[in-house]
């Protein structure tokens, strides 16, 4: 989930400034950046329970050591508790259930980002091997239901569980139990962000099956590869899936914008505090039917940062449908999707390989969470489709690495292909590896802990 936004207290006096802050974040002939975020789940050493944060073996302890140490600014909830680490255009935040995410910075290329993973994971295992606790790769917490995991105390979390809790089934294993990595790229202008959240919300479905490594929730095989991609199916269905607008050919920044002020707003902040105001659309506060509250282009920011489909549009676009999962996951992420969106031959094959209208494309999504790689998408796989993907991204890197002279990324894509060119089946692995050790714990939590000295 999206970290707390800088208030921005700018009257919103009509949609065209809506409109208006995505065209902001268009980077026109400037050098386009990837950011990578990931989260983990991290339990007790000697229980292989989930964390709480308080006391001097919990979240908040390890969090303000890590400050301490590693030169990273603490920032406060309403509440006075540490909840995010700041650095050098980073931050480390809190999820619901206790997950640690790393928001990383702005790279030029995934080399980059590989050195701050690394960084970031070493003082991660450092000091959560001395409070006792042992930090995962897992993509989910694939033993516990929520009523089992700590809340973390963050304000904004209040007002999500009781709203979303009532929104879907399974709101609260979303928000407690999952953990994804996700890629952030710029778009040029209008235009092209148009044509990219178009290509990436039909490719989504491929790319759930390449990282989907979270067959088990709540201790049991549902016959999902991605038991996280199942909980987002029902979360909430208002902001949640892919909105019509983005596989509309000739849709527009207005259009998203349409879309997004019919969505309920879930809070405001006012003096630092969260306002409940779960419920309202946010075109009700534009139309002034929320007493006591004048929407402001800070009250915007933050309520996009709350909405939730396959692909975000922020002042960059968000791919969201894989799996956490081991450092060499983590920075394929990046990888496909730069080779993808940054390469112009790239963006054309890719856009040829899954052309569905929204019900083809809702249906995929649901085939490829469920079957993976033995989904089909008219006459294809999901499997073919996928290892289609992977090679077209990876040609997409060669060619920018021909440009900027320098290695190329797609040495980062090694991991999603075997060597008879099929793509890798994470869920099988680890189902097999669940099988072997019959569920328990510390077996396989030890087979994911991050250590210091982790490669990827």
């Amino acid at each position: 989930m999206s970290r707390d936004q800088d208030p921005d207290h700018e009257p919103i006096t009509g949609l065209d400034q809506l409109s208006q802050w995505f065209r902001d974040g268009s980077k026109g002939d400037a050098l386009l950046g990837v950011g990578t975020e990931h989260e983990k789940p991290g339990f007790d050493a000697a229980t292989s329970r989930p964390l709480s944060y308080e006391g001097p073996e919990g979240i908040g302890a390890l969090l303000e050591r890590i400050a301490t140490r590693f030169g990273w600014e603490p920032t406060f909830d309403a509440n006075g508790q540490i909840t995010a680490l700041l650095r050098d255009g980073a931050a480390v935040t809190l999820e619901p259930g206790g997950q640690l995410e790393l928001s990383g910075r702005v790279t030029r290329t995934v080399f980059e980002t590989r050195d701050e993973l690394r960084a970031h994971l070493d003082e991660v295992a450092e000091i959560g091997a001395e409070l006792g606790q042992v930090w995962t790769h897992l993509g989910n917490n694939p033993w516990d239901s929520p009523e089992q995991i700590p809340w973390m105390p963050k304000s904004r979390y209040g007002v999500m569980q009781r709203y979303l809790g009532q929104r879907g089934r399974f709101a609260h294993w979303m928000m407690k139990t999952t953990c994804t990595v996700q890629a952030n790229y710029d778009y040029r202008d209008e235009a092209d962000a148009l044509r990219k959240l178009s290509v990436t919300s039909r490719l989504s479905p491929l790319v759930t099956a390449l990282f989907a490594a979270t067959p088990r929730r709540g201790g049991e095989d549902r016959g999902f590869v991605s038991s996280r991609m199942e909980i987002w199916e029902e979360t909430d269905p208002d902001r949640t899936g892919t909105p019509l607008a983005y596989l509309d050919e000739d849709a527009t920044f207005d259009d998203i914008v349409r879309w997004a002020i019919q969505v309920p707003t879930l809070f405001v902040v006012r003096d630092g505090r969260y306002v409940d105001i779960a419920g309202t659309r946010f075109s009700d506060l534009l139309d002034g039917r929320v007493p006591g509250v004048e929407p402001t282009m800070g009250d915007w920011a933050l309520h996009l940062s709350t909405l939730f489909p396959d692909v975000r549009l922020k002042r960059y676009i968000e791919v969201r449908t894989a799996d956490a999962g081991r450092p060499e996951q983590l920075l394929a992420l990046p990888a496909l999707w730069k080779g993808v969106l940054y390469d112009e031959q790239a963006l054309a094959l890719a856009s040829d390989l899954v052309r569905v209208d929204h019900a083809g494309l809702v249906a995929a999504a649901a085939a490829a969470a469920r079957v993976g790689y033995d989904a089909t998408i008219g006459d294809a796989t999901v499997g073919e489709l996928a290892a289609a993907l992977v090679r077209i991204a990876g040609d997409g890197l060669d060619r920018q690495a021909a440009v900027a002279g320098g290695p190329s990324e797609r040495v980062f894509l090694a991991p999603l292909l075997s060597d008879d060119g099929r793509p890798v089946d994470l869920a099988a692995g680890f189902r097999a590896e669940w099988a072997a050790v019959s569920g328990e714990r510390k077996p396989i939590i030890q087979s994911w802990r991050i250590d210091r000295g982790a490669r990827g």
